[in-house]
């Protein structure tokens, strides 16, 4: 099933235009801020894994921020073109930049290779996480590290999307983006509704259980609360004072 990806993410990602990219780049730039990391420090220098690229956003953090080498994998082959146009024109003479079709499950790259690995919203999409996450770290050096961000569970989005995906779960993908794009719906919301709602793989993850699997593989990881209004994270910090819309509650 981790051929729909193509559907999914490449007809949707190849929407946007570069100003929409930037707009997607920003809630990426807002966690990384809130949580007081440094894109610099994890980039530069640095051999970097966007692992799952989709549009590239991982990309283009890594060459605006200094990465010596990136690597962008991705299933779908569109998304591979989406992350070439988009970070177009960035990269330094002294930067290498290369295209990777794969399932993240299967990479052909070396072990062992990687300073940081970037993950941003792929592992609970993929067939076999477990497989996925394994992969993933053991392309890391000794001592290096990756961002991984996953859905957290529980919360009255969770259920939200539920609904939709049973509501849309006849409507083909490629028809329900033509619908969508027909609305007065943002591009970038077009791509996330469908993420959400036709994605054939949707997980979310308890912290702790998450946590003790990486540990188990000999990982240590630090957990960062910060993030968008409508992260679980965000939630868990502000203590249920706010529901997912920012209202007072």
């Amino acid at each position: 099933m981790e051929s729909e990806h193509e559907t999914v993410y490449g007809s949707s990602f190849r929407l946007y235009s570069r100003q929409d990219f930037l707009e997607f780049v920003s809630p990426i730039q807002a966690r990384l801020a809130l949580n007081g990391v440094s894109p610099v420090e994890l980039f530069c220098d640095r051999r970097v894994l966007d692992a799952g690229c989709g549009n590239g956003r991982g990309s283009y953090l890594a060459i605006l921020n200094g990465a010596k080498e990136i690597v962008a994998a991705d299933i779908s082959s569109q998304n591979l073109v989406s992350t070439q146009r988009l970070t177009s024109g960035l990269l330094s003479a002294q930067q290498e930049f290369r295209l990777v079709q794969s399932s993240l499950a299967d990479l052909p790259l070396p072990d062992g290779y990687f300073d940081f690995i970037w993950c941003n919203g792929v592992v609970m999409h993929t067939a076999n996480p477990s497989k996925v996450m394994t992969s993933l770290l053991n392309k890391l050096k000794l001592g290096g590290k990756a961002w991984i961000y996953i859905y957290g569970e529980g919360g009255f989005y969770q259920s939200i999307i539920s609904v939709f995906r049973r509501i849309f779960a006849t409507l083909e993908t490629e028809s329900l983006i033509l619908k969508l794009k027909k609305s007065t719906i943002p591009i970038g919301r077009i791509a996330e509704f469908v993420d959400d709602w036709k994605t054939p793989y949707l997980r979310a993850y308890n912290f702790d259980n998450f946590s003790n699997s990486l540990n188990r593989l000999g990982f240590s990881v630090t957990r960062l609360m910060r993030g968008m209004v409508y992260d679980t994270c965000e939630q868990l910090f502000l203590g249920g004072t706010k529901n997912c819309w920012g209202k007072e509650t």
